[in-house]
């Protein structure tokens, strides 16, 4: 599955994704990919908020975020009948290391996006697209 990003529960600094992410984002990845079968966001919410210090998160924003990484490609999801209704199941649609090469190409393209100016970082977008 490739390295699972977490917090450094032991010194409390921030670790990894969280240049990226918000805490609660970085346990919710952790979560769905510990689920490759798949997770509902109830079952997400709460892990995530047993994993969070003092802080809890609404239901609502691990929602939009998982949401959110449907709407990128990152993960799938199965719409399943329960109680309350319709409720979709997420799972990821690859693997660990394919979103962290998600990751670092998105924020690549971003830079060359905002620095066009840039030609080394121009240089540098262009040699890493063409190994890719």
């Amino acid at each position: 599955m490739g390295k699972i990003w977490v917090l450094d529960a032991e010194k409390n600094t921030p670790d990894d994704l969280l240049a990226i992410f918000r805490p609660y984002q970085v346990h919710a990845l952790n979560v769905v990919w510990a689920h490759p079968e798949g997770i509902g966001s109830g079952a997400t919410w709460r892990d995530v908020n047993k994993m969070l210090a003092s802080d809890t998160i609404s239901r609502a924003s691990i929602i939009f975020f998982l949401n959110a990484l449907v709407d990128r490609d990152v993960l799938g999801f199965e719409v399943k009948t329960g109680k309350g209704g319709h409720h979709r199941i997420y799972k990821p649609i690859m693997t660990w290391s394919e979103f962290e090469d998600l990751i670092v190409w998105r924020f690549i393209e971003k830079l060359m996006m905002i620095f066009p100016e840039n030609h080394e970082l121009q240089s540098q977008g262009e040699r890493l697209k063409v190994e890719a």
